[in-house]
């Protein structure tokens, strides 16, 4: 039997696929990580390779991107260190992968992170700062359901 994929565009925005005939959601790219709700552990190696030690397999950038893109948490740690770097692997797959989604972050937080000099590893932010983020996110999601509309009106 052929199985067959439909995109559709979720709730949050990103786009998942159903698999057919029942429309179910598809499986992850790897069906085989136990307890689906489970984070995957990864270490990355000075050789750029990703180990996923969930499965004791190596796998490329796009299977980690998928593995997140399927709803899945990651912690990836430096071989070397055992630092971290989870953020900045998921950064990097962001804007290799899917760079328009860092448009959607405003500049003021970039300009904030730059700014901090290394001082705090965490930004504060007053209230009138988060209450501008959240009417920055809104109007952002306003305009993309206003572009999914005009898309959609155009393709039908």
């Amino acid at each position: 039997m052929v199985e067959r994929f439909k995109p559709f565009i979720r709730m949050d925005g990103l786009i998942s696929v159903l698999q057919a005939p029942f429309c179910s959601p598809a499986r992850s790219i790897h069906p085989s990580h136990p307890m689906p709700n489970s984070t995957v552990r990864i270490r990355k190696y000075p050789n750029r390779r990703l180990y996923d030690t969930t499965r004791s397999a190596f796998i490329t950038g796009e299977e980690l991107y998928t593995i997140v893109r399927n709803g899945r948490q990651i912690q990836v740690t430096d071989s070397a260190s055992g630092t971290d770097i989870t953020n900045i692997v998921l950064l990097n797959a962001i804007i290799d992968r899917d760079p328009d989604r860092i448009l959607a972050i405003p500049a003021s937080i970039f300009h904030a992170m730059a700014n901090s000099g290394g001082e705090s590893h965490r930004l504060a932010m007053d209230t009138s700062e988060v209450d501008r983020l959240r009417n920055d996110l809104t109007n952002t999601k306003l305009e993309l359901e206003r572009l999914r509309a005009c898309c959609a009106s155009k393709a039908g």
